[in-house]
């Protein structure tokens, strides 16, 4: 187990903290692929903040590639090694100049038109069906309550389908935005009334046969409602905090 330590936090979003504490110790090497994090009770003493508090930043750390949470006696909190050399350096440029998160939501929709082109185009198998296993996934989720108010719970989704392009870059470039885009929209989320496994069945069966535009529309058509929505919430906040 590393020897780090770390220093408490003050801020109304305590998990952001966290996250930026333990990502600046693996970008200057003093938590190293495979160094395993202090237990979450630990943590929380560390960083003067609840264990929920904590555990909401491991899950953010984990989706966005930066650690790997294992359960079991043998368990815990794991730092990657894989591709940390692209994602931490692509995250700390777009964290500088704190973009907008019209920025961030607009970047998201045109980045996810090409992964959606190059998707359809050389998608295996094998990507398909980690597709649809993660839907099975969000649908089971969502179904017990599991998924709660968590938009990390249905954002593996976009990882898969990067990952299904077969391009390394994109792969990366889809984690980092979207990261940044969940620490964004956190505070914002509310649960939308929206067909999400149904929208993504018809997008994976668009996948199937290879009809490029009917997937780039149903991507786009789903991003675009819900970044109004998402936007429109973060004007909501802007003017009753005037």
């Amino acid at each position: 187990m590393s020897s780090s330590t770390f220093l408490p936090v003050q801020s109304r979003r305590l998990f952001e903290d966290v996250c930026d504490q333990i990502r600046a110790q693996i970008a200057d090497g003093t938590l190293g692929p495979g160094d395993k994090l202090p237990a979450e009770r630990d943590l929380a003493a560390q960083f003067g903040i609840s264990r929920t508090a904590v555990r909401e930043a491991l899950r953010s750390l984990e989706f966005a590639g930066l650690i790997e949470l294992k359960k079991g006696a043998h368990g815990g909190a794991f730092v990657l090694g894989r591709d940390m050399g692209l994602v931490l350096p692509f995250q700390s440029i777009l964290d500088v100049g704190h973009l907008s998160l019209r920025e961030l939501t607009d970047a998201r929709i045109e980045i996810q038109d090409v992964v959606v082109r190059l998707a359809c185009a050389h998608a295996t198998q094998e990507n398909l069906e980690a597709l649809e296993a993660d839907l099975r996934q969000t649908h089971q989720q969502l179904e017990d309550g599991s998924a709660g108010n968590d938009p990390s719970a249905t954002q593996n989704f976009y990882s898969l389908l990067a990952e299904a392009t077969g391009n390394r870059v994109l792969v990366v470039l889809v984690k980092a935005l979207s990261q940044m885009v969940y620490q964004a929209i956190h505070p914002l989320h509310r649960p939308l009334n929206f067909d999400l496994v149904g929208v993504r069945s018809r997008f994976v069966e668009c996948m199937r046969i290879r009809d490029v535009e009917g997937a780039r529309k149903i991507m786009r058509d789903y991003l675009e409602f819900l970044h109004q929505h998402i936007v429109a919430e973060d004007d909501n906040r802007d003017q009753a905090a005037r």
